[in-house]
């Protein structure tokens, strides 16, 4: 990605996240905002509105600057939003800490089969409950090695389709909660501040235009 095209990236940068900071706090008051890395989220930023506009049809509106920049400066708006909102208000919520709890068990879960046999356990013993989703009641030593035996006997592992079940069950949830962009606190209106018409226009010739 040829970045020449436009002065004082880092800078540019700066007051991007200072506008998205200014009303990311009318919003979330009480998140704390702070970036070590500004310069790769521009960077990262920056190249995924190039293969975003190219998708929506740069090559045949090319010769079009209005249409370019316009659509360049919406994509490169969203795609900001989206990530610094990802990056420092969903990571900070309890779905997403859920999710990816669920995720590490699933991973560990995935290459140890004795966690497997070892939930498989407490899966036998809940399915004897009434109610298997009241509070879990440990039983005692002696009623877990008789139920452990039970369950080590007839084990037959169900993991695949456990596997599959809560994996979709994940990308359900991730859904609602990580695609979702929140509110537009940086537009293409407030890019027009900071790029100009011709940088932007330069830029995307300079990285598509073959």
């Amino acid at each position: 990605m040829d970045l020449s095209p436009i002065n004082n990236l880092p800078e540019k940068g700066e007051k991007i996240f200072k506008v998205w900071k200014r009303y990311a706090k009318e919003h979330f008051p009480y998140t704390d905002l702070y970036i070590e890395d500004l310069k790769n989220d521009i960077l990262q930023a920056l190249s995924k509105s190039l293969k975003d506009i190219e998708r929506k049809g740069y090559h045949k509106h090319r010769e079009k600057k209005s249409w370019v920049v316009g659509v360049f400066m919406e994509i490169l708006a969203k795609n900001i939003n989206q990530y610094w909102y990802n990056i420092f208000i969903i990571r900070d919520n309890k779905d997403f800490s859920g999710l990816l709890w669920l995720k590490a068990m699933l991973t560990h879960l995935g290459e140890n089969q004795q966690g497997q046999i070892e939930v498989n356990r407490i899966y036998k013993h809940l399915l004897d409950k009434h109610y298997p989703f009241d509070q879990f009641d440990v039983p005692s030593t002696e009623e877990a090695d008789q139920n452990n035996l039970i369950a080590d006997l007839n084990y037959q592992s169900n993991w695949t389709e456990a596997e599959q079940y809560l994996n979709s069950l994940l990308k359900d949830r991730l859904s609602v909660t990580i695609d979702n962009r929140g509110p537009r606190l940086i537009t293409a209106e407030k890019l027009y501040d900071i790029f100009t018409v011709d940088e932007i226009y330069n830029f995307t010739e300079l990285n598509l235009f073959i």
